[in-house]
């Protein structure tokens, strides 16, 4: 598991950090949380950073849409472009999915290690 601020900076920049560590990956999880409130014509919505965003299209292109998955946190506003893409939906936790993340990276050929 590679979570990048548990990473050391090494003196690169945060965008040659994320590359460097990220090309690591065999499968990415992607965290979907409802981080930013955004107000518009007078309605309210929680999405996911535009950050989060970008290292999902990333990832998209470095390993491929099947190995690559979306947690995505209910009530978190889905962008357009991720629309009709099937994701993990969880309420309070990605802990209540567990099979459900255990059976992605299976199918993605990932060895699942069993504790």
């Amino acid at each position: 598991t590679v979570v990048l601020m548990g990473e050391a900076g090494k003196g690169r920049t945060l965008i040659e950090k994320f590359e460097d560590e990220a090309q690591r990956a065999a499968y990415a999880f992607v965290l979907l949380t409802p981080d930013d409130i955004i107000k518009k014509d007078g309605i309210e919505y929680g999405q996911a950073r535009p950050n989060v965003i970008f290292e999902l299209g990333w990832f998209y292109g470095r390993l491929g849409r099947n190995r690559v998955c979306i947690l995505f946190k209910k009530g978190t506003k889905i962008h357009s472009d991720l629309d009709g893409i099937v994701r993990i939906e969880f309420s309070d936790s990605v802990t209540e999915k567990v099979d459900e993340i255990e059976r992605e990276l299976v199918s993605g050929k990932i060895p699942v290690k069993k504790t």
